[in-house]
């Protein structure tokens, strides 16, 4: 008696069906693939974010060396041809030579002109200005190993092009002529399912007195 109550109780006990059970697998992952895609945007933005700042300071870099630059030329119009200071009697040196004006030949436009086929790579490291080409890979950085230096002549390709304009604007109107230049700094990098893209403008003014030289 006590035996068939305990087989009838047992037998009225119903299991998870078979589309029961899929279902509550189904529902599961879904749980867990909408998590990894939320770790996986996660880091996605971390990594963006991340190469972001480095492509900030790799423009501001590129600026910075443009007015240091323009700061030599300035100080060599104080230099006599024998190198010592004198500001009445400087070498008359264009103030943006080796940047907007060729260092050998005087033409504008070389090595930075101000379309963006005429872009040019700033190398801080080697102290050196050149046309996006071949003998930079079209400005794609390296990273020295050692130093961990981004430079166009030694070390590892990077992510990163970093691709230099300088147009000449007039700043002044009380003063009109080339007193100043907008320089243009993008930078882009690979991410995943496709590029990122930072742009950085500034301008930069002729503040020596001596080096209103003209084209």
């Amino acid at each position: 008696m006590t035996m068939n109550f305990v087989e009838r109780r047992a037998s009225n006990v119903k299991g998870f069906s078979l589309v029961e059970t899929m279902v509550a697998i189904f529902v599961l992952s879904l749980g867990i693939l909408a998590f990894i895609e939320v770790a996986r945007g996660g880091l996605r933005s971390t990594f963006y974010a991340r190469d972001r700042i480095a492509a900030f300071w790799l423009a501001q870099e590129a600026i910075e060396f443009i007015k240091n630059r323009r700061d030599e030329n300035g100080i060599a119009n104080c230099l006599d041809a024998g190198g010592q200071p004198d500001c009445e009697e400087g070498v008359e040196t264009h103030w943006l030579k080796g940047i907007y004006i060729d260092a050998v030949t005087g033409n504008p436009e070389i090595p930075c002109g101000p379309n963006p086929a005429q872009a040019c790579g700033v190398d801080a490291w080697n102290f050196t200005i050149n046309t996006c080409g071949p003998q930079n890979n079209n400005c794609l950085l390296r990273k020295d190993i050692s130093s961990g230096v981004f430079n166009h002549q030694s070390g590892n390709n990077t992510k990163f092009t970093r691709k230099v304009n300088v147009k000449e604007i007039d700043w002044s109107p009380v003063a009109p002529g080339m007193n100043a230049v907008k320089v243009t700094v993008v930078v882009t990098w690979g991410v995943t399912l496709g590029s990122g893209v930072l742009t950085v403008e500034e301008t930069v003014l002729n503040w020596h007195p001596l080096s209103k030289k003209k084209l």
